[in-house]
């Protein structure tokens, strides 16, 4: 049908550990409340339907991933932070043929003007090494005008509360100042390794053979 909005389907991990979850989601809302999906990082896609995953599928849930830190896509078409992910584990799993080799990632923030994502950039730099496990595989659909708002309505108040020093509900974040959404963003950092949240991590050791003997 003529003006149908285009889906797209992708295959996505979410950490799955409540607290962390909560943060993740929250830093991504501080960062740009418009982004629609909850902190995810992406395995598979696009696809036009759902397709029956490969076996492997069912051995994701409970892999370790770890984030180094975080960094960026950055040219004249594209402005997307970025959390970094090692994940050995999801590598037999990867297919994403908008980007070349095995780039899994967290995104922080994506299409904002390029001298606030290098602002954003410069803020999540702070945050420490940390690792976390993964749920199981799971589809998102996204729709080429979607306005629904998963993120915001994931959103932890209390986590919220907590970092703002009040309550506040997470469409509020859509009508605040970007300078005061930032120092949230920090304060965010701060309380998540104060309050022991993240804790800094070491890299996995992984065998040295572990891409030849990818099936």
């Amino acid at each position: 049908m003529a003006g149908a909005p285009l889906v797209r389907v992708f295959y996505v991990v979410y950490p799955d550990e409540p607290g962390l979850c909560a943060w993740l989601n929250l830093l991504r809302a501080l960062a740009n409340p418009h982004e629609k999906e909850p902190a995810h990082v992406t395995v598979r896609g696009p696809y036009r339907q759902r397709y029956r995953l490969p076996r492997q599928a069912q051995t994701v849930r409970g892999t370790s991933v770890h984030v180094p830190g975080a960094d960026a896509f950055l040219s004249e078409r594209q402005s997307t932070v970025i959390l970094r992910c090692q994940a050995e584990q999801l590598r037999a799993l990867w297919r994403k043929p908008d980007y070349p080799g095995f780039t899994p990632h967290l995104t922080v923030c994506d299409g904002l003007p390029r001298a606030l994502s290098e602002e954003i950039l410069d803020i999540a730099r702070t945050i420490p090494p940390f690792s976390f496990r993964v749920g199981e595989l799971q589809p998102i659909l996204s729709k080429s005008k979607q306005t629904t708002m998963g993120l915001l309505s994931a959103i932890d108040h209390t986590l919220l509360a907590e970092i703002a020093g009040e309550r506040l509900h997470a469409e509020a974040l859509r009508r605040m100042a970007t300078s005061e959404r930032l120092r949230l963003l920090r304060q965010a950092i701060v309380h998540a390794a104060v309050s022991g949240l993240i804790q800094p991590a070491h890299p996995p050791l992984f065998h040295e053979k572990s891409e030849r003997e990818q099936p």
